[in-house]
C-alpha cells in the first residue's frame, strides 16, 4: 500500500488527475481529472454499503435528496467513467465497479 501511496502522490503532482481518496471503509485510486464532490463520495458509500449499486430512489430516499441533485451526481460519475447504468424492469441501477470488485473479493 505504502509503495501505492508514493506512486500515486508522484503522478499527482504531475497533474494527471490521479489521488487517492477516502470513499466510506475503503480508499480508491482516482483517475479522472473532474473534481469529485461530497455529493459522489456520498453516492459511492451508499453503494459501497449496499450491493455496489445505487438507484435514483435509493438515493432520495437515503440521502434525503431530490431527484435532481441525484441524477446530476449521477451523470457525472456516468460521465467519467465510475459507475456503468444497467436497465432492468424499467428501472436504471447504478453500478461502481471498483466498489462491486472490492465486494465480490470480500466475499
Amino acid at each position: 500500500r505504502g509503495d501505492i501511496a508514493i506512486a500515486v502522490k508522484k503522478l499527482h503532482t504531475l497533474g494527471g488527475g490521479f489521488r487517492i481518496v477516502k470513499v466510506g471503509k475503503s480508499e480508491m485510486i482516482i483517475s479522472v481529472p473532474t473534481e469529485l464532490d461530497q455529493d459522489h463520495m456520498e453516492i459511492m458509500t451508499l453503494a459501497q454499503d449496499g450491493e455496489g449499486c445505487v438507484t435514483v430512489d435509493d438515493v432520495k430516499q437515503q440521502l434525503k435528496w431530490t431527484e435532481d441533485r441525484a441524477e446530476r451526481a449521477i451523470a457525472l460519475l456516468l460521465q467519467e467513467g465510475m459507475a456503468w447504468k444497467d436497465e432492468f424492469h424499467g428501472i436504471s441501477f447504478y453500478w461502481f465497479p471498483s466498489v462491486w470488485k472490492e465486494k465480490m473479493a470480500m466475499e
